[in-house]
């Protein structure tokens, strides 16, 4: 495994010395170029650097501001959000499964490779988080659709990085309703792929680790037309889509 930091990496470290210097969370996302509406709520956990937790689930309720964790510790968001959050900006340096709820009823169940991910416009006020591994954790909730910054714009604002080599191809889902393996791309050693829903698309591209994953409505990872999300992967070959639509699909570099 390639330990290098990577581009994210770098943008991560910038916003955690931002966290560290005391800057409130309004003053990040500006940083980062968010836009702040009137009522948006933001919390982010841990309250600075990375959390590495043990194998097994970690609990938030984001209504009452609690994180118990493996072992059963009981930690606390920066601040409780007292209603339904609706985004959530998350990193992670494993492979891990995901699920959101809203009064207890799942909005989403996915597996995320080792990256930085972005969800937006969904509901829940628990998370889940289970590990099968020692793995590093962040992240911030808002009760806000967009109220974490978009992926496009923390890259804007990270560092410059000198890369041996680049590449970048599209995809099109030829059967809605079959999950599709991207094609083949090999990913510069340490480096995130970024996928992007085409902007032309009309309808949802559904992404996942497997072809059932990206089938499912409970485990795949539903980008709109323009959104994009990061996999820290060997290959692009390793994300299969799907489409609401024949003919739409993804474009994916790194």
């Amino acid at each position: 495994m390639n330990d290098e930091p990577t581009l994210k990496d770098l943008v991560y470290e910038m916003h955690i010395v931002m966290l560290e210097s005391n800057e409130t969370l309004s003053a990040i996302l500006d940083a980062l170029g968010g836009e702040i509406a009137e009522g948006t709520l933001l919390a982010n956990y841990p309250r600075s650097s990375k959390k590495s937790v043990g194998i097994g689930t970690v609990s938030i309720n984001t209504l009452t501001g609690d994180v118990v964790l493996p072992d059963e510790t009981v930690e606390r968001l920066s601040s409780p959000i007292p209603s339904m959050c609706q985004s959530l900006l998350l990193y992670t340096n494993r492979e891990i499964d995901l699920e959101l709820k809203a009064e207890g009823v799942t909005t989403l169940s996915t597996s995320i490779f080792s990256s930085w991910m972005r969800f937006s416009d969904i509901q829940f006020d628990e998370i889940s988080i289970n590990t099968t591994v020692a793995t590093s954790i962040y992240l911030m909730v808002s009760n806000a659709k967009n109220g974490v910054p978009t992926m496009d714009r923390l890259i804007q604002k990270g560092v410059d990085e000198n890369l041996s080599s680049w590449d970048h191809n599209q995809f099109a889902v030829a059967v809605p309703g079959t999950g599709e393996q991207l094609t083949a791309m090999e990913v510069d050693g340490g480096i995130y792929l970024t996928v992007r829903a085409l902007v032309t698309n009309v309808g949802n591209i559904y992404l996942g680790s497997s072809q059932a994953n990206a089938e499912d409505i409970t485990r795949r990872l539903t980008l709109q037309p323009g959104e994009s999300s990061s996999f820290k992967v060997d290959d692009a070959d390793l994300i299969w889509a799907d489409a609401d639509n024949a003919g739409e699909g993804v474009e994916y570099w790194y």
